[in-house]
């Protein structure tokens, strides 16, 4: 689950896209949620391929559960706190970013 998603919460009269920010260790899932130029913090768990995260700020707290299909897609629900509206989303894994280290760095030459 480490690693950037790219999120599309899909309801009836739109689409709205966003990213996850996602880090595993074991069970345990943390990250964040950018959505609208602001950032959720998230928890959660994954197991198998079943995942349960929970946003929150001030404002809100959003539970996103569903599962994991072959390690690069996600499929869930997004409930509010009241329960009473359920949005689904999708979302397409990419790699964290990692530094090459074998490039050499801004205004070094190679072979340096």
């Amino acid at each position: 689950m480490d690693g950037y998603w790219e999120v599309v919460v899909q309801t009836p009269s739109d689409n709205f896209y966003s990213r996850f920010d996602l880090h595993q260790s074991a069970d345990a899932l943390t990250g964040v949620w950018t959505r609208d130029g602001k950032k959720l913090p998230m928890e959660g768990t994954f197991g198998g391929r079943q995942f349960k995260l929970v946003a929150k700020n001030d404002e809100q707290t959003l539970t996103l559960t569903g599962y994991v299909e072959n390690s690069s897609d996600m499929v869930g629900i997004v409930d509010d706190e009241t329960k009473k509206t359920r949005t689904a989303f999708t979302a397409s894994h990419h790699a964290a970013y990692r530094t090459n280290n074998f490039l050499p760095k801004r205004g070094e030459k190679r072979g340096s």
